[in-house]
C-alpha cells in the first residue's frame, strides 16, 4: 500500500520485507501488541512509534550487521532491500461542531477529509466550507479550504490525518447570495481578504448575456449603524468595470 513517509507504526500494522541479490528473503512482518517486530534470522525489534522513514534507517542498520553486503565498506552493494506496507491499522478521528453526525469515527489510514466529513453525513447549513480545523495534541494543525476542492479541483486527499486528530467544523465565515447571469448563482461564503472578483469566479463566470454596466449590491447593516428599526440594509449600484473591492 502506498504510504506517507511521516506515518506513525503501531500495533496491527503489518509490511513485506524483501530481500535479493546475494541473499534473497520474502517476510510478512506483523508488528504486534508491544509495538515489536520479529525479522526472520534477525530477531525482535521495536518499531512502535516510529515513522516509515525511521523505520528504513533503522532497518538498514539492522540488516547491515546480518548481511554485510548491504552496505559493504567499499559500498559496492550487492544485497538489497525494501519494505511495503501489506496492512494499515484504522485509526479514530473526532469530528465536531457544525456537522450532521458529530461523533468519533474509525477511518482507513490513507482516507481524507472528504472521507471523514461523509462518515460524519457532511456540513450542516450553518457550518463553514472554508475553515476547517484539524486540532492535534489540543493544537491546530491545519486549517483546510473546501472550496480548493470543490471549486478549484485541489486535492484535499493530501492532508495526512493521524489517530485522535479533531476535524472542527466552525460557522460560516459569511454568507453571501449571488443572482443574476452567472454560471452558478448560489450562496457563497468569502473570506475577509476576498472581493466581487473572487465571489465571480466561484460562480463560473458571468454568462454571454451579463451586462458588465451595472451591479446591484444590497448589504445587510451592522447592528450599530442602524439607525432605525426598518433600516436593516443599505443598497449599493456601483458601475460594475470601476469596481476596486
Amino acid at each position: 500500500l502506498p504510504v506517507n513517509p511521516n506515518y506513525i507504526i503501531g500495533p496491527g500494522d503489518v509490511f513485506r520485507l524483501s530481500l535479493w541479490g546475494d541473499t534473497v528473503l520474502n517476510a510478512d512482518i506483523f508488528v504486534n501488541n508491544e509495538g515489536t517486530v520479529d525479522i526472520p534470522g534477525v530477531g525482535i525489534v521495536a518499531v512502535h512509534g516510529m515513522t516509515v522513514s525511521d523505520l528504513e534507517v533503522r532497518m538498514k542498520k539492522i540488516l547491515s550487521k546480518h548481511y554485510n553486503t548491504i552496505d559493504p565498506p567499499n559500498g559496492k552493494a550487492t544485497t538489497f532491500f525494501d519494505i511495503y506496507f501489506t496492512k494499515m491499522r484504522p485509526i479514530t478521528v473526532f469530528i465536531n461542531g457544525e456537522v450532521v453526525s458529530p461523533g468519533a469515527y474509525s477511518i482507513p489510514q490513507r482516507a481524507s477529509i472528504i472521507s471523514a466529513l461523509i462518515l460524519a453525513k457532511g456540513i450542516t447549513a450553518r457550518g463553514t466550507l472554508r475553515s476547517i480545523k484539524i486540532i492535534r495534541n489540543g493544537e491546530k494543525t491545519q486549517e483546510v479550504d473546501l472550496y480548493d476542492f470543490l471549486v478549484k479541483g485541489k486535492g484535499v486527499e493530501e492532508l495526512n490525518l493521524r489517530d485522535n486528530d479533531n476535524i472542527f467544523v466552525g460557522t460560516r465565515l459569511s454568507t453571501i447570495s449571488l443572482k443574476g447571469e452567472v454560471m452558478k448563482p448560489l450562496k457563497y461564503e468569502l473570506k475577509k481578504d476576498e472581493t466581487l472578483e473572487h465571489l465571480i469566479e466561484y460562480s463560473g463566470g458571468l454568462l454571454p448575456t451579463s451586462s458588465i454596466d451595472r451591479v446591484r449590491i444590497e448589504r445587510l447593516m451592522p447592528f450599530e449603524e442602524r439607525k432605525t428599526a426598518v433600516a436593516l440594509s443599505s443598497v449599493l449600484d456601483p458601475e460594475f468595470t470601476k469596481i476596486d473591492e
